[in-house]
């Protein structure tokens, strides 16, 4: 029997089959917990990126230090882009802050293609949320909504742990601060002709990952875990 096909896609969205969807509601520290070993520890590449995707689906924020040792440790890039996604979809969605399944799963859907995306701010802003998941490119407007323009050229796309590391380091850390928000302020005047050139050429694109990206991502982490 062919194994079920737990995230179908579906107008622009994900849905886990309803047996799945009954399981989460009866045992959601199980479910949790299963998907967590199995993002881990699992051998099998589509088993870890399925697991990743079904704990961003859950939605629930307590999976949200799975998912980032996942990132830390992952080195497969389809786990890592499906990690990413369900990480940021568990940071804005969650069901946690009163998102449908629907909401969470038309935004991680959307990250994961790297689609343009505005994410909801509150439950029930969703016909603004994704643009039209089914035919519209990513465009360079979308891949820089981070703003981390830099980062986000040399990793390809703005959901990428490291981009993401960088980007809760600016809002939690460098905006509340004057000499902070100067610096961002700089970074944002200044960076986007360099991340640009970046982009364009692969070299660049790795050496920009190796000497700056990720010493900074690795600082950003160790500094908010100090926190």
């Amino acid at each position: 029997m062919p194994e079920p096909n737990y995230y179908e896609p579906y107008e622009g969205a994900l849905r886990l089959p309803r047996p799945l969807r009954d399981l989460v509601q009866e045992n959601r520290d199980g479910m949790i917990e299963a998907m967590k070993n199995t993002m881990l520890r699992s051998p099998d590449i589509y088993e870890r990126k399925n697991a990743a995707f079904c704990l961003g689906q859950i939605g629930d924020e307590r999976a949200i230090p799975y998912v980032e040792q996942a990132l830390s440790r992952e080195r497969v890039e389809g786990v890592r882009d499906a990690a990413g996604a369900a990480l940021a979809t568990l940071r804005s969605v969650s069901s946690d802050k009163g998102f449908s399944d629907a909401e969470r799963a038309r935004v991680m859907f959307a990250l994961y293609k790297n689609r343009p995306i505005k994410i909801p701010s509150y439950p029930g802003e969703t016909e603004a949320a994704v643009a039209d998941t089914k035919t519209t490119a990513a465009s360079p407007a979308a891949k820089s909504q981070s703003k981390c323009f830099v980062a986000t050229a040399a990793c390809g796309n703005s959901f990428a742990p490291e981009v993401i590391v960088l980007s809760t380091f600016r809002d939690d850390v460098l905006a509340h601060n004057q000499i902070g928000r100067a610096f961002v302020r700089l970074y944002y005047a200044s960076s986007p002709p360099i991340a640009a050139v970046i982009a364009e050429s692969g070299v660049l694109r790795r050496l920009t990952m190796m000497s700056v990206v990720r010493p900074a991502a690795r600082f950003a982490k160790m500094f908010l875990r100090g926190q």
